[in-house]
């Protein structure tokens, strides 16, 4: 396998990991990401905006921002 393949592979098995993890936490923990993720999302478009950053508002992103939080944000503006 390549390492384009493996990296592939991680990445899908860590959000298939995540999404079991989703299930069985149920509604609680899918909420806070959708809040994370929403409130993440108008964060990058007013960073954008305002201060002429220039990050993506893709699903990567959004997924990286519902994720992790504020955490996930600051290494976001730290790798642009």
């Amino acid at each position: 396998m390549s390492e384009n393949q493996i990296l592939i592979l991680m990445i899908i098995s860590c959000v298939l990991i995540f999404g079991v993890y989703l299930f069985i936490k149920k509604r609680k923990a899918l909420g806070i990401f959708a809040v994370r993720a929403v409130v993440g999302g108008l964060a990058i478009y007013i960073l954008n905006q305002t201060l002429g950053i220039e990050i993506g508002i893709n699903p990567i992103t959004i997924c990286t921002i519902g994720t992790l939080g504020l955490p996930g944000m600051l290494t976001l503006l730290l790798i642009s």
